[in-house]
């Protein structure tokens, strides 16, 4: 059996959570609702709604660190952190692991509001559920309320929800950098070229990762459009985040937009979803 290497994997194998928790009834509500966002694996034949599958989002470094080292070289105004911020997809799950452990979060937007569960995992438990509550939608205010809240040991709310909702806008930043360079690399060990053997059959559901380096750009975008693309070629039905697009070809300065989240292809061929791994920015080579 193949081992988990992410929290969200590790989630989905872990079937209960400590008996101690603060209201246990509702803390079983709070993991189950995290389980049925994750819950899509490969070869799974009963997805009959992937778009109610999370997104998922795994950071490489801790994403309030490297906002909160950017904020004190002066390479960012904190004020950006909470104002300047756009979701790629109504449900995300966001998480890192460093020395200290993993951290996860799933944010699920609605009309009004959102909701937002926080999971943590250390070195000598397992992940179990931190905190959990409603908050109002972006843009984000210094006085927004939070309601519904509960916590694992019905303490500390407001530290841990301030940390949830820090690590929401850490993470929504860092993916609303408007320059991003996509890698998409296959976990799937059948790789074949596009443009290759177009009879190949597909799993019903599979997962590819998707690596992108915060702060590179894309040059994709400036070539002719689908150019390394067979004509008449049908792709699975796969979920497009929303995200930025920076054109400076053609233009006095460069011209960055929002493209909305979509889903497109045939999903008779198949349903292809997304893990995407986010590398911190690098340094430019001298």
């Amino acid at each position: 059996m193949k081992t988990p290497d992410t929290l969200a994997e590790r989630v989905l194998a872990t079937r209960s959570i400590p008996a101690y928790m603060h209201n246990l009834p509702h803390a079983l509500q709070v993991w189950d609702y995290v389980h049925r966002s994750l819950l899509v694996q490969s070869g799974c034949v009963l997805l009959l709604e992937p778009e109610r599958a999370a997104e998922r989002f795994v950071f490489d470094h801790d994403p309030v660190r490297l906002v909160d080292d950017m904020c004190e070289h002066n390479k960012l105004d904190e004020t950006a952190i909470w104002q300047c911020q756009r979701t790629p997809t109504q449900r995300m799950w966001f998480e890192h692991t460093d020395y200290a452990g993993s951290m996860g979060l799933m944010v699920e937007i609605f009309p009004t509001n959102m909701a937002i569960v926080l999971v943590f995992e250390s070195g000598t438990y397992t992940p179990m559920p931190a905190c959990a509550f409603h908050t109002p939608r972006l843009p984000w205010h210094s006085g927004m309320r939070m309601t519904d809240v509960w916590t694992y040991d019905g303490k500390n709310s407001q530290s841990l929800t301030n940390l949830a909702a820090y690590y929401t806008a850490s993470c929504l930043f860092l993916l609303n950098v408007p320059r991003l360079c996509e890698v998409r690399q296959s976990r799937s060990p059948h790789i074949v070229a596009r443009g290759g053997d177009r009879t190949r059959t597909y799993p019903p559901v599979e997962y590819k990762r998707v690596t992108l380096t915060i702060g590179h750009g894309s040059p994709k975008y400036e070539g002719p459009q689908h150019s390394n693309i067979t004509p008449g070629r049908r792709h699975r039905y796969h979920h497009v985040i929303g995200h930025f697009r920076t054109y400076t070809k053609r233009q006095k300065s460069p011209k960055v937009i929002w493209i909305s989240e979509q889903w497109r292809g045939d999903a008779k061929l198949g349903i292809l979803l997304h893990e995407t791994h986010l590398k911190p920015p690098t340094e430019p080579k001298p």
